[in-house]
């Protein structure tokens, strides 16, 4: 989002107090209070009321309403991977940014590692492995796994975020263990014409290193990611790039800084971006740019806790 106001009609007419804020890299003690593994509760039942979208994806549901066993998962690597678009029930397009976590789920019977796609609120996109989070595991088979949330965030002392109770039975995959994201590590995955892309000019073009010293975005999207524009700093030229910028890699780079007015009704905010993190570049014979995303999340300052 570039720079600007915004109004919040809920503080205009309830002036209520200031929501929650961007919690960063402290999930790794997100769910360490104790509590009982085994209760049962009624959430999937709860939270997907609709039962249209209940018909429309039968299997993932018959999964979904048996995950009613509150306990701990700690994650052990994720994976971004490009949105889910589909045509939507107003005849537009539905976007869904979804991640895969692979995880180590607390259960009565004994610890079991699954992995499960999901979408990750804004306010949790800082995750690394080694966090500990909230979940609901399935009463009887340790493949499947739903992550809360709405628990984790308030676990940590925080009020859920408009995106913390994003529900759609769509997000919910659980893969079998070859398409799981390795142990530790944080992957950038792509469509096969993207990696192609990737790969090709990893071969092609010159390794460069560059400094983010602004960035913007109208929300839309490109090819199942998030379009930005990027002000970069290379070699001493300032240059500008649109990048399709993976979402788990947006919550590091990128942040914004709010000053509330007119007693919080009005809240303006300008984008901050991380310029003290490398940026690794690939530049083409005829100067083209490219980010290897992949290459930045494997620097050791991005993925520390």
């Amino acid at each position: 989002m570039a720079d600007g106001y915004k109004i919040d009609l809920r503080k205009l007419g309830e002036k209520l107090p200031e929501g929650v804020q961007q919690v960063g890299r402290k999930l790794g003690k997100a769910a360490e209070k104790p509590f009982a593994v085994a209760s049962a509760v009624s959430y999937p039942e709860d939270l997907f009321e609709n039962q249209a979208e209940r018909l429309a994806h039968p299997v993932i549901w018959g999964r979904v309403k048996d995950c009613t066993l509150e306990t701990r998962a700690h994650v052990d690597g994720l994976a971004d991977l490009p949105a889910l678009v589909s045509a939507s029930s107003t005849g537009g397009t539905s976007i869904l940014p979804v991640t895969l976590f692979r995880v180590r789920v607390e259960r009565p019977d004994g610890d079991a590692e699954t992995c499960v796609r999901q979408f990750l609120p804004t306010a949790l996109l800082k995750m690394v492995p080694g966090s500990s989070v909230r979940a609901l595991a399935h009463q009887s088979d340790p493949r499947y796994v739903m992550l809360d949330w709405r628990g984790t965030i308030e676990s940590m002392g925080h009020a859920p975020g408009s995106d913390s109770g994003f529900l759609s039975l769509e997000q919910f995959a659980w893969p079998d263990r070859g398409e799981w994201p390795a142990q530790g590590a944080i992957e950038i995955r792509d469509r096969p014409k993207q990696t192609r892309r990737l790969e090709e000019r990893r071969r092609t073009w010159r390794h460069a290193r560059g400094r983010l010293i602004g960035a913007s975005s109208r929300g839309s999207n490109d090819d199942g990611r998030a379009s930005w524009k990027l002000e970069l700093d290379l070699e001493g030229r300032r240059v500008e790039q649109r990048e399709r910028v993976p979402r788990l890699l947006i919550g590091r780079l990128v942040g914004y800084r709010t000053e509330a007015k007119l007693g919080g009704i009005v809240e303006s905010y300008e984008v901050v971006v991380d310029d003290k993190v490398p940026i690794p570049l690939l530049v083409s014979p005829k100067g083209e740019l490219a980010v290897d995303w992949q290459a930045l999340i494997e620097q050791p300052a991005m993925t520390a806790p």
